[in-house]
Formats: structure tokens, C-alpha cells, sequence
């Protein structure tokens, strides 16, 4: 019995994973600096109905006992990985283009805030 429940519970967030959260994190390489309370909301929402627990239970303990991240984690992920895939690209791509205008822009207004400043941001809190 205790299987079937846990076998269930594991269906029911791959179903999450594939159906709902493509949809919340959707160009989420762009938009990903920004704190989202909306989508943390529907996430944990999702999560504490599946565990069958009150809205006041405390966060922490819903993704643990799910073994979840709190879906900015994956945001800043996936602003790495775009990164990555930009500084692979040719000098000649849109997207290399556009990073390179931006990184230009961080390094002459140093107290300008776009993309290239908050990944500098990033990258460096995450030790690189």
C-alpha cells in the first residue's frame, strides 16, 4: 500500500515536471533574476496538495519531505546554461551580438543594471 502511494506521488510530480513546470519557467533565461512570488506560489500550492498538508506548514519541510528546490534554483540554472550556450555561439549570432552590447554597456556604466551585470552578480556569488 505505502508503495502504490509513493509510486503515485512520483507520477503525479513527473506529470508536474513536464506539464506545468515548462510553462512556469518559460523563458525563464531572460526573465530569471526576477523573484517571481506568482510561480513559487503555484509551485508550493501544488506541492503541499499532494502532500495532503495545510497551507501553513512550513516551506522548508514541504520540499524536503518532496526532495524540491524552490523553482528559482532552477531559473538560475537555467540562466548558467543560457550563458554557457551564448559564449559557445559565433561572434556573428543575434544572441552574441545582443550579450556583447549589454557586457559593453556593464563595463562602461558600472552602476547600470541590465542582464550581463546581474549574471556577473551571480556568477560571482556562486564563486567563479
Amino acid at each position: 500500500m505505502q508503495v502504490s502511494y509513493v509510486h503515485e506521488r512520483q507520477v503525479t510530480i513527473d506529470l508536474f515536471d513536464k506539464l506545468v513546470l515548462p510553462v512556469l519557467t518559460y523563458g525563464s533565461e531572460v526573465w530569471g533574476f526576477n523573484h517571481v512570488c506568482a510561480v513559487e506560489r503555484i509551485h508550493l500550492q501544488y506541492c503541499k496538495y499532494l502532500l495532503g498538508v495545510k497551507k501553513c506548514t512550513q516551506n522548508d519541510f514541504v520540499y524536503g519531505e518532496l526532495g524540491r528546490k524552490p523553482l528559482q534554483c532552477q531559473r538560475l540554472y537555467n540562466i548558467v546554461k543560457f550563458w554557457i550556450k551564448i559564449m559557445q555561439s559565433d561572434d556573428h549570432k543575434y544572441i552574441k551580438i545582443v550579450y556583447n552590447i549589454l557586457r559593453n554597456d556593464m563595463l562602461d556604466r558600472p552602476t547600470c543594471t541590465n542582464w550581463c551585470s546581474l549574471l556577473q552578480s551571480l556568477l560571482q556569488s556562486l564563486w567563479f
